[in-house]
């Protein structure tokens, strides 16, 4: 597996790489020979594209209508460069969206142990949003193991997006690209200050971009998520269907 993986970093970063949007899974695969689902994993893991992913032009909202804040949630995890502040390495930032109000928050965390991921989610129940009833994730292992038993203990239900149902979870990878987008944007400025260092640091200012996102108002709900996530029922102006109800 590293050498594959030392495979699609040389050829991806390489002088005929940097493919943006879903179209660079084939041409990845074809250049390494590898098969689709392999360039697709190496590629999520890649920093740089997914801050340029194409985002839908309007983001689908399940076709059960979701007023209630913290009745449902979406979570993700996003890849980000490696960040050692003290003795830790960050690698990644758990990312949950509040669906009703467009509330976000993010936690950092060093690996995908599925543990750790239990742990964040905790730190982030304890601030503004609240156990969920309804949690959206992906696949992943991360959010199977302990992150099951904790959703359980809590009365969380967890649902599991599907390949074919992408959609699913929409609303946080919507968050993830512009998260990341306002992340670099620092990192580049601190590069340009000073072209001989590689800015990486993203932990620090993680809470900072969060707050920030929260005090714009939301499209789909013509509200500052900080000020929707305090009602007891907020209205959507637009939404294209979900193929899924958000409860089953």
């Amino acid at each position: 597996m590293p050498r594959v993986e030392n495979k699609l970093k040389r050829i991806y970063y390489g002088p005929k790489g940097y493919w943006r949007g879903t179209s660079a899974i084939k041409k990845l695969a074809a250049a390494a020979r590898v098969s689709e689902e392999t360039a697709k994993n190496w590629l999520k893991k890649q920093t740089l594209w997914q801050v340029y992913l194409p985002v839908p032009k309007y983001i689908p909202r399940p076709s059960f209508t979701v007023n209630a804040p913290n009745e449902a949630h979406q979570a993700d995890l996003l890849f980000l460069p490696h960040d050692k502040v003290k003795k830790k390495t960050y690698r990644y930032a758990l990312t949950v969206v509040d669906i009703a109000s467009r509330y976000k928050d993010a936690e950092p965390i060093t690996s995908k142990d599925s543990g750790e991921v239990a742990e964040a989610l905790s730190r982030i129940y304890k601030r503004v949003l609240k156990w969920p009833k309804l949690l959206q994730v992906d696949a992943g292992t991360e959010f199977m193991g302990v992150v099951t038993k904790t959703l359980k203990d809590h009365s969380t239900k967890i649902r599991r997006a599907k390949a074919e149902y992408h959609r699913d979870q929409s609303i946080v990878e919507r968050f993830n690209k512009t998260l990341a987008e306002r992340l670099f944007g620092y990192q580049y400025w601190k590069e340009l200050e000073d072209p001989s260092k590689r800015n990486r640091e993203w932990t620090q200012r993680l809470p900072q971009v969060i707050a920030a996102l929260n005090n714009e108002e939301a499209r789909a709900t013509g509200m500052k998520p900080k000020d929707a996530i305090k009602k007891k029922h907020v209205e959507h102006k637009s939404y294209v269907r979900s193929l899924r109800a958000v409860f089953p």
